[in-house]
């Protein structure tokens, strides 16, 4: 099947995914008003919340001709259902989910993008799951190309991306490593959206005790290799 788009956003009808398509519509690089844009598409289960979620659009970007908003591609797939996925994957180069708990609705989708040799990417916190992923399809998208990014939210991208500026500015200035770096929040706004929560119960039930209490460890995720080369790192 055709690459037609560049970016699918599913799970486009949810809190996340309408602000996530708010952005698409107005960034310059995928904005409806440019010719040369990235080609992009929404998805969802539900075609009648996907036109919902494009009526409220209209109301949110007064400043855009409702015809473009109207223009936005659709597709609809669950996450239940196999070859639904398969069908919206092979359709673009990055696929976005914005659908969780990915423990409950998650497996399906990231086994279509790995066999397909598609871009993932999500916003998961459930580290858990993310073990379990890497360790079923890891090798299989070595093989296709699949590149699969997840935590691509606030559990990671804050603290991820201070930690780089730190480390690296570090390098730079002192020609030194940095063995640790401990982040603290002193002041946040808003509170955690549905999907949030719902994805902490689910954790919560489906995990064992044992996965939680492994889970605190800030190498849950990373390989043993990995371990030992920073270990050699930290000895200087």
């Amino acid at each position: 099947m055709e690459q037609r788009y560049h970016v699918i956003v599913y799970g486009a009808t949810g809190f996340t995914g309408s602000l996530v398509t708010r952005y698409l519509i107005t960034e310059s690089e995928s904005a409806l008003t440019n010719p040369k844009a990235l080609k992009w598409a929404i998805a969802a289960r539900s075609e009648a919340k996907l036109s919902k979620i494009k009526e409220i659009l209209k109301t949110k970007l007064p400043t855009v001709a409702p015809q473009l908003i109207d223009s936005i591609p659709v597709i609809v797939a669950n996450s239940k259902d196999k070859e639904s996925l398969v069908e919206m994957v092979q359709q673009t180069k990055v696929l976005v989910s914005l659908v969780g708990p990915y423990k409950l609705y998650g497996e399906l989708l990231i086994k279509a993008c790995v066999d397909n040799g598609v871009h993932y990417c999500d916003l998961t916190g459930e580290i858990v799951w993310i073990e379990e992923m890497t360790a079923k399809y890891a090798a299989i998208a070595a093989k296709t190309g699949a590149v699969v990014v997840n935590c691509c939210g606030f559990e990671s991208i804050p603290s991820d991306i201070t930690t780089y500026l730190i480390c690296d500015r570090i390098q730079q200035k002192l020609n030194s490593y940095t063995s640790k770096v401990d982040i603290y929040y002193t002041k946040l706004k808003g509170e955690p959206s549905g999907g949030t929560l719902a994805s902490i119960f689910a954790i919560m039930e489906t995990s064992s005790t044992k996965q939680l209490l492994a889970s605190q460890n800030p190498f849950f995720l990373t390989d043993e290799k990995t371990i030992e080369e920073k270990k050699s790192v930290w000895s200087y």
